[in-house]
């Protein structure tokens, strides 16, 4: 015979099931205080949260996709001018193209 295994006193996971009904979030302090409690729209905020599956099931409620989208281009914007406004002209980046546009004359091409 095995012996018994002890019990864990551990919660267990969290299961979410599609099948599940959903429970709309409709109080966002938690989510506020731990942006750090912003001057938010709550409409805006609502709108920010809604998934667009969500929004289709539940009556076409406006959806957070246009926001992602303005989202989505404004980090790109911010990714790609942050290191080329704070690059100085001798950083590596330079060098590395200088030399790829420009190779030095001593070096053999085979």
């Amino acid at each position: 015979m095995r012996a018994g295994r002890a019990a864990s006193t551990a919660p267990g996971p969290t299961v979410v099931r599609s099948s599940d009904p959903v429970v709309a979030l409709t109080n966002y302090g938690t989510l506020r205080a731990a942006l750090g409690d912003p001057v938010l729209e709550p409409e805006l905020l609502e709108r920010a949260l809604t998934h667009r599956s969500y929004a289709y099931e539940h009556g076409g409620l406006p959806n957070n996709e246009r926001l992602e989208f303005l989202g989505d281009s404004v980090l790109g914007v911010v990714v790609t001018e942050t290191p080329a406004s704070s690059a100085s002209s001798n950083t590596s980046m330079n060098v590395c193209r200088s030399r790829i546009c420009c190779p030095p004359e001593d070096v053999e091409h085979s």
